[in-house]
């Protein structure tokens, strides 16, 4: 007489079940670190258009940078410099002048309310060095 099996031993789906978490496990990690990534990438993106924007500024005003003089929001900045920047994942924006308003240094800081620890800071000064 011979048996007839019909569906999945439990040793079966436990095997299925670990070997789905030690792959979760490996690629959780790459995922969040991707998304960071990302996240720094716009930042860096803002910081540019706020470049941008200081160059515009400094060719219309003699030469000099636009300075707040440090922390400053965002819709500031759209209207001052007339850019359009987006401050989801990185806010708190510091602009600062140096040399007469020759050279500018400008910084974001990762947003704690969306997922950051406000520890993440990215920088870029005139000349386009990020930091």
């Amino acid at each position: 007489m011979k048996k007839n099996h019909s569906g999945y031993t439990l040793m079966e789906i436990l095997i299925t079940v670990v070997i789905l978490g030690v792959i979760a496990s490996m690629s959780i990690p790459t995922f969040f670190s991707l998304v960071e990534d990302a996240r720094r990438k716009e930042a860096i993106a803002n910081l540019q258009v706020i470049r941008m924007g200081q160059k515009v500024y400094a060719a219309n005003n003699g030469g000099k940078f636009w300075d707040p003089g440090g922390a400053v929001a965002e819709a500031t900045i759209d209207t001052k410099l007339n850019v359009d920047i987006d401050e989801m994942y990185f806010g708190s924006f510091n602009i600062t002048t140096s040399a007469g308003g020759t050279k500018f240094n400008a910084q974001v800081t990762r947003n704690v309310k969306a997922g950051g620890n406000g520890s993440t800071v990215v920088k870029i000064n005139e000349a386009g060095t990020i930091t």
